[in-house]
């Protein structure tokens, strides 16, 4: 097993559990997730990047709009 979850994803993950769809997909904005968990954007996006890298979510790629 890895090292444990640093204390901010602990906290995103906590807050964004309801946003999470049935394939584990997190399709919301950063500040979506930095207001659920009560953080800033910056540890929102540091926490959903440990989150993601773990594979415990997946980060739905945001729509292209066209140019």
């Amino acid at each position: 097993m890895g090292a444990p979850l640093s204390a901010n994803a602990r906290e995103a993950l906590r807050g964004i559990r309801d946003m999470v769809d049935a394939e584990g997909v997190f399709a919301q904005s950063d500040d979506v997730a930095a207001r659920a968990a009560g953080m800033t954007i910056e540890e929102a996006r540091r926490a959903l990047s440990e989150l993601s890298g773990r594979g415990m979510i997946r980060l739905a790629r945001a729509p292209r709009t066209p140019r």
